[in-house]
């Protein structure tokens, strides 16, 4: 149940434009356990979108991330590359550590690149 309510709380966090993710935290009232700051989501996104950037990104590609002032970290890692719908795609998975406690949390999630250039979640 733990793992289901990351796991939506993730996809919920993820599911806002990656420059958005620091102005929405979900994490920061959890009741099961350590929770993400708003500066530990902005780091987390900034490793999606230096993923998402890279010109030609290779499965197992990945950026970490750590927040010193709260010992939260993390990982984002291209685990596919494929197309959907005519549109550059790749699956990535993310996970971290609230506050540096375990056990980690972990989710996975498509982006595909639209027309006007940017990545966001495929739906």
């Amino acid at each position: 149940m733990r793992n289901a309510r990351l796991l939506l709380a993730g996809l919920c966090l993820m599911s806002v434009a990656v420059p958005a993710l620091a102005q929405i935290n979900p994490f920061r009232s959890n009741r099961w356990g350590p929770t993400l700051s708003a500066t530990d989501v902005e780091l987390m996104g900034d490793s999606i979108a230096k993923l998402n950037r890279k010109p030609n990104v290779e499965v197992g590609a990945e950026e970490r991330w750590s927040n010193p002032a709260t010992g939260s970290y993390g990982t984002s890692t291209i685990t596919r590359i494929l197309v959907e719908a005519k549109r550059p795609c790749h699956a990535m998975h993310h996970e971290f550590f609230a506050q540096g406690q375990p056990p980690p949390s972990s989710y996975d999630l498509t982006w595909c690149r639209i027309s006007n250039g940017q990545w966001k979640i495929a739906s």
